[in-house]
């Protein structure tokens, strides 16, 4: 394989989470949400715009949504339809680029043509006549990044909308509940 554009692009954006996960381990007390909440309060009035964007972004990385979710419910408790909206629309964004990345770096063509028999086992369930309810069951797992499931099924190539679908249903029941509970100590 050549050293292209779409190759470098694939490369930064591996070291980049890389480096952004080994940052989060070991700085695990700065990624939690009150950490967010003191970070994003320092942005004055552009609060709600910066929140916003960082939930776009912090998708692209991997990054689970659960501490932004938290923090959003605690800067704004009097608005949690706008948490959730802005989650869900942060989420919709990330499952969008993070399913078709693969096909534009042509790393579902490499995976699919290298190791289709190895991953066929791992991916089988994405590959189901169930895979809406895995991607719904995967994003109700707590902790854990659900924009790893949008990438893996851009590799192997599954309907967007069963992606989407089943990602949106797993992520209004988990932050939904995340909103309603933190409501409730707050």
């Amino acid at each position: 394989m050549s050293i292209n554009h779409r190759n470098i692009i694939g490369l930064l954006w591996i070291a980049v989470i890389f480096a952004v996960s080994g940052f989060t381990f070991l700085n695990k007390d700065q990624f939690d949400s009150d950490a967010v909440v003191r970070i994003l309060s320092t942005t004055g009035p552009y609060v709600l715009l910066t929140y916003s964007l960082v939930s776009v972004v912090r998708g692209m990385f991997l990054i689970p949504s659960t501490p932004f979710v938290i923090a959003g419910t605690v800067m704004f408790p009097e608005t949690p339809i706008l948490i959730l909206s802005i989650t869900l629309v942060s989420i919709i964004l990330t499952t969008i680029v993070l399913y078709y990345f693969p096909k534009y770096l042509k790393y579902d063509q490499y995976f699919n043509q290298k190791y289709s028999t190895k991953l066929d086992k791992y991916i089988q369930p994405l590959k189901s006549k169930y895979s809406l309810l895995f991607c719904a069951g995967w994003a109700l797992i707590p902790f854990t990044p659900t924009d790893l499931v949008s990438y893996l099924a851009g590799v192997v190539k599954l309907p967007f909308w069963r992606v989407l679908v089943g990602i949106l249903i797993g992520e209004i029941i988990l932050c939904s509940i995340y909103i309603y509970l933190t409501l409730g100590i707050i």
